[in-house]
């Protein structure tokens, strides 16, 4: 039969595609009742009749995913009394130009409502080329799942086109199907930890199809499953939103989504925790040593445990002839989160030679910690000791006195001696206590003159001549005893 229509007619051949979801049969009738879609009745009245939409190699109906309609509907022309109809394109090409709206014919797969308009060509060059309205004003084809009802207007020549009778009807597949409404997805985001009495921010999610439609739009609220204290949303009614809770513990709180028909839900841990209390402690750079007269530094650091920082002070016991500072300023701010201050020791020619404890505490509200660390003073060398050995009254601040007779300086390196340094009554000072004043003190060798204690060998000052003080010094003392014997 196809092959004698195509024959007998100027056919306008197309392929069917494989993607074409339309099938079945629609049917014309006349409004002034002449024609009936009662399958035969008389063929007294105008009207193509049958018009099918199964799809075979000559054409077929398509609805794509964005519910355009394409392709081609068969009216055969034996079907109908007087007019020659053949195909019904629902080709944009075929249907621009159209009288009014929207021209491409449309599938709205959330309402169900198809627009648009399609268009009869002559099918042997002396039939009609005619506009099929598919919406009007108070008519037009709906689909419902993928059942095709409703009605066409093709003028005075097609008449009403039923898309559905009682023993006929156009069904759809796949896209020529209209959407079914399913609950929304709905997503209360991933699980959270909070520290008293900071909010929790929830980033809720929830999508839905637009169905029904109307209200074609989802709600969403936020309530509290089980927790120990009470919770307040910033906005309970957006899938976005704060959530502040009276009491720490561990709550359960829940995104609901609504279409207005069916709801969908999704759950979320908040755990409330303590704030942790405010720990610290403090260390230093370890051991120091200093000179009297000199300064040492050590670095003290308040180490960060738990909490918020609070503010610390710091202090640290005196020593004597010393004094003892931090730099500025002397106390780690609140909220800090690293903090160091350096402890200044200025210590002076009185600071008595030794070893210390220091012991430095940092103080804040309701904790005390300390750091503890060994400070040695050591001894000034003579010769830099800030007395006046020689009795001149003169010793130029923090330098080698040249003229003080306990100095005395030699290829470049200083010697000490006590030789011949003197008391502030000016008489000779004893320097190693056997009384007999320089003899024998450090640096100053005895020439052996007993009626003169005082006198001493000014060229062995750097005792580099150990004849005199290993050989003839015990060579006096023998014969003193030799002579006491006597």
């Amino acid at each position: 039969v196809a092959v004698l229509m195509a024959s007998h007619f100027n056919v306008k051949k197309v392929r069917a595609s494989v993607a074409d979801n339309l099938s079945g049969w629609a049917f014309s009738d006349m409004p002034d009742g002449s024609d009936s879609d009662i399958v035969g009745e008389g063929q007294t009245g105008k009207g193509a009749y049958w018009i099918s939409f199964n799809p075979n190699a000559n054409y077929g109906v398509n609805v794509g995913a964005d519910g355009t309609i394409s392709g081609y509907a068969w009216a055969n022309p034996n079907d109908g009394p007087i007019e020659n109809i053949g195909w019904i394109s629902f080709m944009s090409a075929d249907v621009a130009g159209c009288p009014s709206g929207l021209c491409q014919p449309t599938l709205d797969r959330t309402t169900g409502v198809v627009d648009g308009w399609a268009k009869a060509l002559w099918a042997d060059g002396n039939g009609w080329d005619g506009w099929i309205h598919l919406k009007g004003p108070t008519y037009g084809v709906t689909v419902s799942g993928c059942n095709w009802g409703g009605y066409a207007w093709g003028d005075n020549v097609l008449g009403w086109i039923h898309f559905k009778g009682p023993t006929y009807g156009v069904q759809g597949t796949g896209n020529a199907c209209t959407a079914s409404n399913v609950p929304p997805l709905v997503d209360a985001g991933p699980d959270q930890n909070v520290v008293f009495p900071a909010s929790a921010t929830l980033n809720g999610v929830i999508i839905d199809d637009g169905l029904p439609n109307p209200p074609g739009a989802v709600t969403a609220l936020w309530s509290k499953v089980i927790g120990p204290g009470m919770v307040t949303f910033g906005d309970a009614s957006s899938a976005i939103a704060t959530a502040s809770f009276s009491v720490a513990g561990t709550y359960v709180l829940r995104l609901t989504g609504s279409d207005s028909v069916l709801s969908n839900s999704d759950d979320v841990s908040i755990t409330v925790n303590t704030a942790p209390v405010f720990n610290f402690g403090l260390s230093n750079n370890g051991p120091k040593s200093v000179i009297q007269g000199q300064s040492v530094q050590n670095l003290i650091t308040a180490n960060l445990l738990s909490g918020t920082a609070e503010r610390i002070d710091f202090s640290v016991p005196g020593l004597p002839g010393a004094t003892l500072s931090f730099s500025n300023p002397p106390f780690c701010n609140p909220n800090w989160s690293n903090c160091s201050k350096t402890l200044t020791i200025n210590t002076t020619l009185s600071t008595p030679p030794g070893d210390y404890m220091i012991i430095v505490s940092g103080i804040s509200v309701a904790l005390t910690r300390t750091t503890q660390f060994v400070l040695t003073v050591n001894q000034a060398p003579p010769c830099a000791d800030g007395i006046d050995n020689d009795g001149d009254l003169a010793y130029p601040g923090g330098g080698i006195d040249a003229a003080d007779p306990s100095c005395t300086q030699s290829g470049g390196t200083t010697e000490y001696s006590q030789c011949n340094d003197k008391n502030a009554d000016g008489t000779l000072r004893d320097n190693d206590g056997d009384v007999d004043a320089n003899i024998d003190d450090k640096g100053c060798h005895s020439d052996g003159n007993p009626n003169n204690p005082g006198s001493y060998d000014p060229n062995d000052n750097d005792e580099s001549d150990t004849i005199f003080r290993e050989v003839f010094v015990p060579f006096e003392k023998l014969l003193a005893m030799l002579f006491m014997r006597f």
